[in-house]
């Protein structure tokens, strides 16, 4: 972090060329584990035009893009950073503005931390350097916003802007902090930086350089110094000096040479000395130069089978593939299958326009992984469905890789009655989820739910199948029993629909999703998949307790209870939601008709926390309030009468963050579980 302050401040102090029309600048942001684009990922970029500081969000191809006017004055540089998924800075300076600007970032994804993290830069007012401009670049977590900003500028003042301008009284160096907080009120975090305030009499020695692409040997330095001077003395560390104030120098040889900028004024007074050095790298870099990335296809179903990314450097007009196995392409980015598996020399050419036909090339090793074979046969109870006799079932089995990244991708499925045997070939070393169920037209559709390898009901706690060192044959499937359900006049239906906070189509309805209804232990009574709107039902059921659940592989959902008696024999108001990250917190995740919790205000609350209950019989209920580790910090009991109360909780001595408030009767049935949250 250190190292990207310092890069700011001096892009801050000194920056000017000539003026052109529009910048343009672009680029993708790609997991550096998936090759997949980071979508939401912010990307920033700094001119030194009045400490202009644009922030850009990537779209769902990893893909931003800006244009910066450049009329009326002049910028010689662009500075543009992101943050990976460790806070760590990925930076680029760029000087040539001949061509758009195109920079691509790959990083470990996760860019945001699920916490808060408090950052800012800042720098002095060009025309009162008392005067200070602080630019929040804080994170806010996973969920939620930055909600309020709290400044120390160490001179006893604060400010609760997001962007404040200071001005300091005098002289010295301030520790100004910078404290955040999140609009869900768990996260806080400070971030401190020292700040040196100086006056203008006072000088300052620091210069930027720049090597043209054209002219390796050659280096514009440029004096970014601050105060009021008058001598420059330039050390270009191979036994040159100068005492211009923006010289420019030319070495004889590549090296790396350590050179000193003296500045001073010996005006008595207005006297100062100060003394900046810097490492300069002389070397000689081709500005034609061949590279590439070559990735596998881990999701498809053919094996072998390679994405080509041209990353080379220059204004390049041809490219010309040989990837090792006699075939050849001329496009930029190809794609190739290799017939057979193993290892390749792939060779990229360029041919480059602005080194005069300059030609450049460059080869890689690549080898493929390896491929395997699986099946295995879908047991209905003793034997295979269809043997040794036929069942009238067909089986549907479906295939899921799982990433570094704990991701989840459906990569095929296999329809199959034959003796009741699945199979998958040529599948990619890797490990695998595999599910089996019967297809709705089967003779005991209704009998089996979908099942996991071994025997598995929902994918969290399932057997994970590693295909690395040989074909398997035996992966077979034992389906789980159906109990059934008890004839009577309940009914319960609902929406399976995306979680608020998921990034797709949040609150929209999701379609083929299995619903498992089962009892209170958990043992699977029956299924139903969710219609185009999202809409799922079970009709005809016993009166009691039942558990709703929306198995979708490699997402996950919270369980619903609910209860059907003969005063509320119909629940068709159930909302089973799913998300891409673990769920804690869900508002109402249970159903009891006898209590009704109508609010629970206020909420965030700072020292009572009042809880308006219905009941339609006398309960003696269990109120307790635990914090997200699932520790109870609060616990009481209370004799109710049937009619309408209100419940006062004490809440002043929690600690601020979010708790999960629970009410459960005399039987320890949980009937409803709420988020609240302690200011």
């Amino acid at each position: 972090m250190k190292k990207l302050l310092i890069l700011i401040s001096a892009l801050a102090f000194c920056l000017s060329l000539n003026a052109g029309d529009i910048i343009f600048v672009s680029g993708h942001v790609t997991d550096i584990e998936t090759s997949q684009p980071i979508a939401n990922h912010k990307v920033y970029i700094i001119t030194n035009e009045q400490y202009v500081f644009d922030t850009l969000t990537t779209d769902i191809n990893g893909y931003y893009s800006d244009s910066i006017s450049m009329s009326g004055f002049t910028i010689n540089y662009l500075y543009i950073f992101t943050f990976d998924c460790n806070f760590i800075v990925h930076d680029t300076t760029v000087t040539n503005f001949d061509y758009p600007v195109v920079v691509d970032f790959i990083i470990c994804n996760d860019t945001f931390p699920s916490f808060c993290q408090a950052y800012f830069y800042y720098y002095p007012d060009s025309l009162n350097s008392f005067t200070y401009n602080f630019i929040d670049l804080s994170s806010p977590p996973i969920g939620g916003n930055i909600s309020s900003w709290y400044w120390d500028f160490g001179d006893g003042t604060t400010s609760h802007e997001q962007n404040p301008v200071h001005i300091f009284a005098e002289e010295g160096m301030y520790w100004v902090c910078l404290t955040i907080a999140d609009s869900l009120g768990n996260c806080e975090d400070t971030y401190c930086e020292p700040v040196n305030v100086f006056s203008q009499q006072q000088c300052i020695a620091q210069f930027t350089y720049y090597q043209p692409p054209s002219q390796p040997l050659v280096v514009e330095f440029t004096d970014c110094s601050i105060g009021n001077i008058d001598t420059w003395e330039w050390d270009f560390g191979d036994g040159n000096t100068s005492e211009e104030q923006n010289p420019v120098h030319v070495y004889q040889d590549t090296g790396i040479y350590y050179v000193c900028l003296t500045v001073s004024n010996h005006d008595s007074m207005n006297f100062c000395y100060d003394t900046f050095c810097d490492s300069v790298n002389i070397s000689i870099t081709p500005v034609c130069q061949a590279d590439f990335i070559a990735l596998v296809d881990s999701t498809s179903n053919m094996p072998n089978f390679y994405y080509f990314y041209d990353n080379s450097l220059g204004n390049i007009s041809e490219w010309i593939w040989d990837f090792g196995d006699g075939a050849i392409s001329l496009e930029q980015n190809p794609v190739h299958q290799y017939a057979e598996s193993g290892t390749y020399e792939v060779c990229l050419t360029i041919i480059c326009e602005n080194a005069g036909g300059y030609v450049d090339f460059i080869c890689k090793q690549i080898t493929t992984p390896n491929y395997y074979n699986l099946g295995g046969f879908a047991f209905a109870g003793d034997y295979p469905i269809n043997n040794p006799v036929s069942t009238a079932d067909t089986g549907i089995a479906y295939l899921y890789r799982i990433f570094n990244n704990n991701d989840i991708v459906a990569i095929d499925t296999n329809i199959f009655y034959t003796l009741g045997y699945f199979w998958f070939t040529e599948k990619m070393e890797g490990d695998y989820l595999i599910k089996i169920g019967l297809t709705p037209n089967s003779a005991r559709f209704n009998q089996y739910i979908p099942t996991y390898f071994i025997d598995g009901m929902m994918w969290e706690n399932t057997n994970t199948m590693s295909l690395y060192d040989s074909s398997y044959f035996a992966v077979d499937v034992h389906l789980l029993q159906a109990n059934g359900t008890n004839q009577g006049n309940g009914k319960i239906g609902g929406n399976v629909i995306w979680y608020d906070d998921s990034p797709i189509n949040p609150g929209e309805p999701i379609p083929d999703v299995e619903v498992l209804l089962l009892d209170n232990e958990n043992n699977p009574l029956t299924f139903d998949f969710s219609e185009n709107d999202g809409y799922f039902e079970f009709d005809y059921l016993a009166f009691g307790t039942y558990k709703l659940y929306a198995e979708f592989t490699g997402k996950y959902t919270m369980p619903v209870i609910v209860t059907i008696n003969e005063s509320n024999p119909t629940v068709d108001d159930i909302i089973l939601e799913v998300c891409d990250h673990e769920i804690t917190g869900i508002e109402d995740i249970f159903y009891e008709p006898d209590i009704t919790i109508s609010n629970v205000f206020p909420n965030p609350a700072t020292n009572n926390l009042n809880i308006e209950i219905n009941l339609k019989t006398s309960q003696i209920l269990s109120l307790n309030i635990s914090n997200l580790l699932g520790q109870i910090i609060y616990s009481e009991n209370c004799n109710l009468s049937q009619g309408n109360h209100i419940i006062k909780i004490p809440v002043r001595s929690l600690q601020k963050g979010i708790y999960l408030l629970s009410i459960s009767n005399s039987d320890n049935f949980i009937s409803v579980t709420k988020k609240i949250v302690k200011n």
